[in-house]
């Protein structure tokens, strides 16, 4: 894909989707700022893997109903870039900046806050990149920029804590954010996750095992989170877990504790949680699971058991098992269990 190859699809007045994923842009490898002009109907644009590295800043002003930007794997690095100069008028909601070199530190620092003030973005995809810093998300002084975003994907970076440059940290952030209800951070190193903005639905911890380290901190700020719906904190080597955890998230439907070192749960665990549809447990080293743990769930879907040391399952619990009105699967495979604990009508047992 060309220059001129670009300048001759602006025949196509009602070109709505444009895909030029892994196209070899011929220009300078850079998005000059009138490439786009006159796509006026393009809502959604594909750039992923073009191998250009800078991005001309208002390169997208004339492509006034774009809703959907993927630059993903172009190694643009810091270079802050708006869509828009008219920020009322900007239509881009989803952002992916994933694989972009973007990287973090004391001279030169990600400024995400000028791209999305151009905007209404409601999704920001930053995973595989370099920061090790939160990106600066608002201005310190006018503590603008980000206040719609309802979705932040840090995966797999080098973050350790949630603090930004400026002395700022992400609570700071919070503040201003009503929308933010998204926060994914797996395969990062956390170390510390206070901070946390408390309007969270969702979040992925996943892959960071030194939240082990500080686990009765992290576990305190977890317990803040009363919104949440769902939250993943697997593969974590987190031995225990405190009783009281889950008691302040009445609203909790999926939890992801697999690939950890539990051996045991504490038998309220799950006692405020009556909106749960899915436990993941697995590959972790379970000796039991007791019928007061789960019986008290009636919405519950998926209990995911597998790959640990369970011999039996007591006859309540398979009585519960039984009658369970929504229980769709049961995964028990790679355990020790007697054949007793199996049962023709149990739900579907993986």
């Amino acid at each position: 894909m060309t220059a001129s190859n670009i300048e001759g699809l602006k025949a196509l007045p009602n070109l709505v989707e444009l895909d030029m994923k892994y196209g070899d842009l011929m220009f300078g490898f850079e998005l000059t700022a009138d490439i786009f002009d006159g796509f006026d109907a393009l809502e959604s644009l594909n750039l992923e893997w073009c191998r250009f590295s800078n991005i001309e800043d208002r390169v997208f002003k004339g492509v006034p109903k774009l809703e959907w930007l993927s630059v993903r794997g172009n190694p643009i690095g810091n270079r802050p870039f708006t869509i828009s100069t008219d920020r009322q008028r900007c239509r881009l909601r989803y952002l992916n900046l994933a694989q972009s070199s973007l990287f973090a530190d004391h001279d030169q620092d990600f400024k995400l806050f000028h791209t999305l003030n151009s905007c209404k973005v409601n999704v920001v995809d930053l995973t595989g990149n370099r920061l090790r810093h939160m990106p600066i998300l608002f201005q310190p002084e006018g503590r603008t920029g980000g206040s719609f975003l309802n979705s932040i994907i840090l995966d797999s970076n080098y973050l350790e804590n949630l603090q930004m440059h400026f002395g700022w940290d992400l609570s700071g952030f919070c503040v201003y954010m009503d929308h933010l209800r998204h926060l994914s951070l797996r395969m990062n190193h956390l170390v510390d996750i206070r901070g946390l903005c408390l309007t969270l639905t969702h979040l992925y911890l996943s892959g960071n095992k030194g939240l082990e380290d500080h686990w009765d901190i992290n576990e305190l700020e977890l317990s803040k989170l009363v919104r949440l719906q769902v939250l993943d904190l697997s593969e974590n080597d987190i031995d225990e877990f405190s009783a009281a955890l889950f008691s302040t998230m009445p609203h909790l439907r999926e939890v992801y504790l697999a690939k950890n070192n539990i051996t045991e749960i504490p038998e309220n665990f799950f006692a405020a949680n009556i909106e749960l549809e899915v436990i993941d447990l697995s590959f972790n080293r379970l000796r039991q699971l007791k019928a007061v743990h789960i019986s008290h769930l009636n919405k519950l879907k998926t209990l995911d058991l597998q790959n640990n040391q369970i011999v039996y399952l007591d006859l309540r619990l398979i009585e519960y098992l039984e009658r369970s009105e929504h229980l769709q699967y049961i995964k028990l495979k790679d355990n020790p269990l007697s054949c007793r604990c199996v049962r023709s009508n149990l739900p579907r047992i993986l």
